[in-house]
C-alpha cells in the first residue's frame, strides 16, 4: 500500500468518487456526458472530500453493451486531462489498455479494471508505475447477472484475486483488490462477501468496496436508486470495520462524514485502555504476542537480480493486544495468530521491494489496520546474510502485562 499512500498523501481509508461520462450507467448515466459538465462535477466531488475521482466512459451495468476504444477515449480523455490539470488524483475506469495508456499519459494514477488486469494491462501499469484495481467478475456485463453460481463464493473470489496478485507481482505492479459486489453475484453472494471481507483483507493488498446504490440494496430495502443512500452507508460502515481501504461511492459528503466518525471511534477504541489508566481507574492489562521465524519467499534486494528471483526471508514481530479490565483468558480479546501469519506472508509476497525496512514498514501498517494491535514491531532478515537468526519452526509466545 506504500505507493497508494504516497500518491494520496494522507492515511486511509479513502473515498473514491464515481464520475461516469456515459449515457447509460445505472445510476447517473447521461448526467455528466458533456466535458464541461463532467469536469465541473469532478471538481465538486473533490471539494466534497473525494481523495480519488474515478472517471469511466463505458457502462458496466448488467446488460450493458460494449463501446469502441475511440468512443471511450473521446468521452474520458478530455475529462481526465482537465481534472489532472486542476491537481486532482484521477483513476480511469476501463478494461482497455489503449484507454489506460492514454489516460496515464494525461496524468491519471490508477486504472480500475473490472476484468481483472490482463497481462497487457499489467505491462501498461508497470510502464507508468501506476496502481491497478483488480476486480472479480463472473462472466461479462451483458450476462453476468444471469443465474450466477458458486460452490464457495468467498473462497473462489479470494483464490481468483490471490492469483491475479501473484501475476501482478511479476510485473512489479501494486494492486488494489475489489470483490466485485454486484458483478456476477446474487443477493446472498454479495452479503456473504461483505460478511467475510476480512478473508480478502488477509491477502495483504488494499481492498476497494463498491456497493454504492446497487440493486441488491434495492432488494433489501425496497428503495429505488435515489433512495439507497442509507443502505449504502450501512454496508460501507460494515466494510470499514472489516478493514476496507477505499469506498467507491456516488455520495461523497455523506461518506466523508462516515469516515470522520468511524475514524474517531476507531481511535477511541485504540486509546481507550490507556485513557482509562490516566483517568485513575487503574491500569489496563495488555496481551503481548511474539511470533518468530515466519518463513516466506520474497522478492527483495537493491540489485535488480535479487528482486527478480524469490529469496528466503524470515520475519518476526512483537505486538500488544489491548484488553478490558477482565484479566481472564478470553478468546474474544486476543487475535487469530494464524490470520496474523497469513497477512504477514501475503504482504511479504505482494510485490518486489528494494529494502527489508520497507517490507517491515508495510507489514506493520497492514497489521495495525487489520487487527487491534498496538506498538507493533516487525523484524525481517535474509538467512543467507543474517546467520545470527536462529533457524527453527514458527514460534508464538504470549504474556500478560500491565500497560
Amino acid at each position: 500500500m506504500s505507493r497508494l499512500r504516497e500518491l494520496i498523501g494522507k492515511p486511509g481509508p479513502w473515498v473514491m468518487a464515481v464520475l461516469n461520462v456515459t449515457p447509460d450507467s445505472f445510476s447517473d448515466g447521461g448526467h455528466w456526458s458533456d466535458v464541461e459538465g463532467a469536469v465541473e462535477r469532478g471538481r465538486e466531488l473533490a471539494e466534497a472530500g473525494a481523495a480519488i475521482i474515478d472517471v469511466g466512459g463505458e457502462s458496466s451495468r448488467p446488460g450493458a453493451q460494449p463501446v469502441s476504444t475511440r468512443d471511450e477515449l473521446e468521452r474520458v480523455l478530455p475529462v481526465v486531462e482537465r481534472l489532472v490539470a486542476d491537481g486532482h488524483r484521477v483513476s480511469v475506469d476501463t478494461c482497455k489498455p489503449e484507454v489506460a495508456k492514454a489516460s496515464l499519459d494525461a496524468g491519471a494514477v490508477i486504472v480500475n479494471d473490472i476484468t481483472g488486469l490482463s497481462d497487457e494491462m499489467l505491462e501498461v501499469l508497470a510502464q507508468y508505475r501506476a496502481i491497478g484495481v483488480c476486480m472479480h467478475m463472473q462472466g461479462e456485463p451483458r450476462t453476468m447477472q444471469v443465474d450466477p453460481h458458486y460452490e464457495d463464493v468467498v473462497g473462489e473470489v479470494r483464490d481468483y484475486l490471490e492469483g491475479r496478485l501473484r501475476r501482478a507481482n511479476r510485473f512489479g505492479v501494486e494492486v488494489i483488490v475489489d470483490p466485485g459486489i454486484g458483478f456476477g453475484k446474487s443477493l446472498e453472494h454479495n452479503l456473504e462477501l461483505l460478511r467475510r471481507l476480512d478473508t480478502l483483507k488477509a491477502l495483504g493488498a488494499p481492498v476497494l468496496v463498491g456497493v454504492s446504490r446497487k440493486s441488491f440494496l434495492g432488494r433489501l430495502t425496497g428503495r429505488e436508486i435515489e433512495g439507497r443512500l442509507a443502505g449504502t452507508l450501512a454496508c460501507n460502515a460494515w466494510a470499514l470495520a472489516a478493514g476496507a481501504d477505499i469506498l467507491r461511492v456516488h455520495d461523497i459528503a455523506e461518506h466523508r462524514d462516515l469516515l470522520s466518525v468511524f475514524g474517531a471511534l476507531s481511535e477511541s477504541r485504540r486509546t481507550g485502555p490507556r485513557e482509562s489508566a490516566r483517568s485513575g481507574r487503574g491500569l489496563a492489562p495488555v496481551l503481548v504476542i511474539e511470533i518468530e521465524n515466519i518463513e516466506v519467499q520474497a522478492h527483495i534486494g537493491v540489485p535488480q537480480s535479487e528482486r527478480v528471483r524469490a529469496q528466503p526471508v524470515r520475519i518476526g514481530l512483537v505486538a500488544e493486544v489491548a484488553r478490558s479490565r477482565n484479566v481472564e483468558d478470553r478468546l474474544d480479546e486476543t487475535v487469530d495468530y494464524a490470520a496474523v501469519v497469513e497477512l504477514v506472508r501475503a504482504v511479504a509476497t505482494e510485490r518486489p521491494r528494494q529494502l527489508l525496512e520497507t517490507l517491515a514498514q508495510d507489514i506493520t501498517s497492514a497489521l495495525e489496520q487489520r487487527f487491534a494491535l498496538d506498538n507493533v514491531e516487525v523484524r525481517a532478515g535474509k538467512p543467507a546474510i543474517e546467520r545470527q537468526l536462529r533457524v527453527g519452526r514458527l514460534e508464538v509466545r504470549r504474556s500478560s502485562a500491565l500497560d
